[in-house]
Parts: structure tokens; sequence; C-alpha cells
């Protein structure tokens, strides 16, 4: 019988560090022992979208024809399911999953869910997002839903805690995954335990890069290994993740 499984498509590109390592945990969590085991799988590293905080507070191009030019990519190269390895596009999924025939997952709702079952009895969740994600209030609704208070930087604190370790010319998306960048995101996780955080939800797919759970006293949530672990379930025969 043949083995048909589920074509992943992954939008990448914002940014390509963030891609790479999105792909890296894919290739480590797949139940594999040979070449045939792993996901077939089609990478849009889409370098033209316009970034996405900017548009959502107002002042920048928006990333939507970008992001549906990448699902349309993936459409014609037979994604079953779509990820995108970037948390603050989801705040356009409605309208990018109206204009493909893939599932896309939807990260956000994952973490969410993930929270209230893996810490049932947690109620503070700091968010280490970007602007436009916390502005958009993608985090908050969905956190809300599943009885979770949400925790964020605002204002100067958002840029100096996590906007200039990212976007900075010594953050994550220049390619720095050590030095001021890795400190001060690390110190970032660790104010927010500090202000009350009973989780850290590393709501960037910058953030996992530099910060790993034994940075931090509390549980650090790894967006990027939640969407990893859903396109597994999704598209791998065994349908689970390793560890």
């Amino acid at each position: 019988m043949t083995d048909r499984r589920k074509v992943l498509g992954i939008i990448g590109g914002m940014g390509s560090v963030a891609a790479a390592h999105f792909f890296q945990r894919l290739v480590a969590l797949t139940p594999a022992s040979r070449d045939q085991d792993y996901l077939e799988v089609v990478l849009h590293n889409n370098n033209h979208v316009p970034d996405r905080t900017a548009a959502l507070l107002g002042h920048g191009t928006d990333p939507r024809p970008e992001l549906l030019r990448s699902c349309r990519l993936l459409d014609e190269a037979g994604a079953d399911v779509i990820v995108i390895a970037c948390i603050t596009s989801h705040a356009f999924l409605p309208d990018l999953a109206a204009a493909t025939r893939a599932t896309i997952v939807d990260g956000i709702a994952e973490t969410a869910a993930y929270c209230r079952r893996t810490w049932p009895e947690r109620r503070r969740a700091g968010i280490l997002a970007t602007t436009g994600s916390l502005e958009s209030g993608i985090f908050h609704r969905a956190l809300a839903a599943a009885g979770l208070e949400s925790l964020n930087f605002t204002g100067p604190d958002q840029t100096h805690h996590f906007m200039e370790a990212v976007y900075s010319e010594w953050g994550v998306k220049a390619g720095h995954t050590g030095g001021q960048a890795r400190e001060r995101l690390v110190g970032a996780g660790r104010e927010l335990v500090a202000r009350g955080a009973e989780l850290v939800i590393a709501g960037c797919t910058e953030v996992p890069v530099v910060v790993h759970p034994e940075d931090l006293p509390v549980p650090l949530v790894d967006v990027t290994d939640i969407l990893v672990r859903r396109a597994i379930e999704l598209c791998h025969p065994d349908g689970a993740a390793g560890s």
C-alpha cells in the first residue's frame, strides 16, 4: 500500500534565522530512523514579506500580499498543511486561511491549549513577543480564553527588553545568537518572572534561538516546538513527535 503522507509547507524568511531553526527542530523531533521516515517539506523562505509589526502599528506596508503569494506557491507545490515560522504573522491568519486549500496551523491557539493542558495550576503567563503581536491582542485573547492572565512589557520597556534584541544590528534577525542579543532576551524572561510570571511564552520564533529552558526558573513555552509538534501530528503517519 502506498504511504501517502501529507506534505508540509513552511512560510519562512521572517526572519531566515528563525526559519532555519524551525526546520532544524522539525528534523530533530520527527520520529525517523532513515531518510524516508522524514516529512516531505516545501519551505518558502520569503524574504520579501514587509515587517509585520510596522504594518500592525499602522506605519508599514501590508504584508498580506506576500504572505498570500507564499500560500499560493505552497498550494501549487502540493502542501496539505502550512505552518508560518513567524508568530506576528498569525495576526493575519484569517485572511491566509481563507485563501488556501491547505490547513494552516494556528500556533497561538495551540500554545494557549498547551499551557492550560500542561500547567493547569498556573495562572499568569509572561509573553516575549513583538510589539505587533502584543498590540494585535492575538496572545491575550487566546490566553484569556484558556483562563490565563497575560503579562508583557510595554512602551520603552518593550523596546529595551525585546525589540532591540531582535531588530538591532547586534540582534537575532542580523544573525547574532549570543552576546548582547542573548543577554537582553534572557534578562527579559527573568524580568517577567520577577514581575510574577509563572511561565514564559517564547512568543516569537527568534526567541528560542537564543533563550533556552534552563535559562529561566519557570517553564519556557516554546511556540516553535509547539508548531513543529502539531505539524508532525498532522503530517506524519505515526502522528507523534519525538522528544
